[in-house]
């Protein structure tokens, strides 16, 4: 018996034919291939072969013919008139033939013995026929299996016939997976096609015939379309299974887990490229490509909320000029309006904005604010260099930049308020009335960013964003108040004159220690705008006044320009009297009158609240003093401010002038309402 894929090798060889009795013999001289047997070797009758006077002997040459479309083959080398000798033909690797077999396996060959000896694959021709030549195909003596079913396969030599019965199956199907690793990004769209191939056995695609199963409801996919998408980071898993529509019962199927990693922005109005997509979260890195003063923007892939923390690395390349690196506040699905908290890495001012891109499409970040007036009164957003904004940072107000290079910025929201810090260091906050009610992303923001890699993208939201927030403050969110060269001292001062900042049940607190500090150089502030409704509360105790004739703590309201101050509420100890002023603008009102202490309680402290509620043409300010030991002592003013600058954002500070003393409860909101009895509620 030979194998299935054995093939005949004697092609050159010299074969004489000696005619004896009906005996066929015959001598090769070329050795045989593996699996040949029964060669028969008649040296002797060597030299007959080569008498010319011997008719009987010759060389006999010919080549299969084959009938594919009939099934049929005719083998051998034979004469054309086969010797009458032949007694029986037999199929001798039956056995091999008869394996398994599925469309898409290697050919099969047919192998024959004959009776009587003598009689060869190779002096013998035979035929090889099969039944049904759609099911199993003949060329020659091999077989092809071509489709499933049963053929019965016939070889015939003269009136010898043997016959087997072959059964071809459909194989089993395969799938193979492109990406050994199976990593996807969150909320991207993936088609199967891209994903996983399936094959039949015989190498037809069976790509469409794929199904899809999982129980995890965080994978969408879409059978008519092929679109798989994973709407949650982590490990997901899923079934992939196909079978073959020729044979239904023919299937592969695997169970596997896909790791889908996040997708750190959605929304952008700018191309980045990004690498590491695949790593730790830490790692991934976007780096951008536009180079211009245009403001480019990208929404993190978060939810929306009013309880964030959000920050992201930036490493700066060369220049700096120009560079400004930031993150930002936008509203899901609305790319029309969004604040920004930036940083310009070339002067290092600090900058918020509410941009509005319908009013100002074409808005910067970079132009100068400082003297910029408004055009409009009555509107704030009209101006597109309209900006809150803190002069030199590092230069001004003390903050540790030690690489410049490389640069950690981070932004939260709470509720209503919205802050950001810089290397981890709290640099400011605000609050814009027109988010109030608006659940909001944070994202990033700034300007020529084609030098720029950014990296250690995160977001925290929930209890997670207010831990992260509490830690990161502190109380810290109090800094000191230096809105330029000026009041630079006063950055010097906080360090040596501000004593046990940090927080307790009541709010934040501090002690300001030093008596000696005038003017501007005793400032200290949250660096907190305020645009609409806003109230501020906390306790004063003076422990000392320093100057006799001039010694004063007290809050003052300003506006966002760091122009004239707005409102003095506090305590001018020298004079004995309490300062709750509205202060002139242009002669349009007058300081307020301010009570004399009289027999003010003051051992526990004293309780003060500057609140203002806008209406439709004027501010309403409400200044009250309230004593902590017997709160039945209390001053209350409420006035009405109609100035040009009635509708402007403002920020607050303390002054200490020649005082020390101990702050406490000190907090602020937004929700502000007033009594029937004109007196504030929070």
């Amino acid at each position: 018996m030979t194998g299935e894929n054995d093939e005949d090798n004697t092609a050159g060889a010299d074969v004489c034919l000696l005619q004896k009795g009906g005996f066929a013999m015959m001598k090769n001289n070329k050795t045989k291939s593996r699996g040949r047997k029964g060669t028969f070797l008649f040296a002797g009758l060597l030299a007959l072969c080569l008498c010319a006077g011997l008719t009987a002997c010759g060389v006999v040459g010919g080549s299969d013919s084959t009938d594919s479309s009939a099934g049929v083959s005719t083998s051998g080398g034979g004469t054309s008139e086969q010797p009458a000798g032949i007694e029986s033909i037999a199929i001798s690797n039956e056995s091999a033939l008869t394996a398994e077999w599925n469309i898409g396996d290697a050919d099969r060959t047919v192998h024959v013995t004959f009776a009587p000896e003598g009689y060869t694959e190779e002096n013998t021709d035979f035929e090889v026929t099969s039944s049904d030549p759609a099911i199993i195909a003949v060329a020659g003596k091999s077989l092809q299996a071509v489709g499933a079913g049963t053929a019965t396969i016939t070889v015939t030599a003269g009136t010898a016939v043997d016959t087997v019965e072959i059964t071809v199956s459909v194989g089993e199907p395969e799938l193979i997976f492109y990406d050994d690793s199976l990593s996807a990004v969150e909320d991207e769209v993936y088609y199967l096609d891209e994903l996983v191939y399936a094959e039949a056995h015989d190498g037809a695609t069976l790509t469409n015939e794929v199904e899809v199963t999982t129980t995890d409801e965080s994978i969408l996919y879409d059978a008519e379309t092929g679109e798989l998408c994973f709407t949650e980071k982590g490990t997901h898993e899923l079934t992939f299974s196909v079978s073959d529509p020729r044979d239904e019962t023919k299937t592969a199927s695997e169970t596997v887990v896909f790791t889908v990693v996040r997708n750190p922005v959605t929304i952008t109005n700018t191309n980045f490229n990004m690498s590491d997509m695949y790593g730790a979260e830490a790692d991934q890195t976007l780096a951008g490509t536009d180079g211009s003063l245009n403001i480019v923007y990208a929404y993190f892939n978060a939810e929306p909320s009013k309880l964030y923390y959000a920050e992201a690395t930036f490493d700066i390349g060369s220049p700096h000029q120009g560079v400004a690196i930031g993150l930002g506040h936008l509203i899901e699905g609305d790319t029309t309006r969004m604040i920004s908290m930036s940083v310009d890495r070339g002067d290092r001012n600090f900058k918020i904005k509410d941009i509005d891109w319908v009013k100002t499409p074409n808005p910067a970040l970079l132009e100068s604010s400082w003297s910029a007036e408004n055009p409009n009164p009555t509107d704030i957003y009209a101006e597109q260099n309209y900006a809150l904004y803190s002069y030199r940072v590092t230069q001004v107000r003390g903050y540790e930049d030690a690489d410049a290079s490389h640069v950690k910025f981070a932004v939260a929201r709470v509720g209503d308020m919205f802050y950001a810090f810089l290397n981890d260091q709290y640099i400011g906050g605000v609050s814009f009335e027109y988010y109030a009610d608006k659940d909001t992303v944070p994202g990033l923001i700034g300007t020529m960013w084609n030098t720029v890699e950014i990296s250690g993208m995160s977001w925290l939201s929930g209890e997670e964003a207010q831990t992260k927030i509490d830690a990161l403050t502190a109380g810290q969110e109090l800094v000191a108040y230096a809105p330029d060269t000026w009041a630079a001292a006063s950055a010097t001062n906080f360090e040596t004159a501000v004593e046990n900042l940090g927080r307790d049940e009541n709010g934040i607190k501090f002690d300001f220690t030093d008596s000696s500090i005038e003017w501007n150089y005793g400032a200290v502030s949250p660096y907190v705008w305020f645009d609409g409704d806003f109230s501020v509360e906390w306790v004063y105790k003076n422990t000392e006044a320093g100057n006799e004739t001039f010694s004063q703590a007290y809050l003052e309201v300003r506006d966002w320009k760091y122009g004239a101050p707005v409102v003095k509420l506090g305590e001018d100890i020298s004079n004995g009297r309490f300062m709750l002023d509205l202060m002139p603008e242009g002669g349009e009102s007058a300081q307020l009158q301010q009570p004399a202490f009289g027999e003010f309680d003051f051992t526990q402290g004293t309780r003060y609240t500057v609140s203002r509620i806008m209406g439709e043409t004027s501010a309403t300010y409400i200044l009250t003093v309230t004593s902590v030991a017997n709160p039945e002592q209390t001053f209350s003013r409420v006035v009405e401010y109609a100035g040009n600058r009635w509708n402007e954002p403002v920020l607050f500070m303390w002054h200490n002038l020649f005082t020390s003393g101990s702050y406490s409860g000190i907090s602020w909101t937004t929700d502000v309402t007033v009594s029937e009895s004109g007196t504030e509620e929070a």
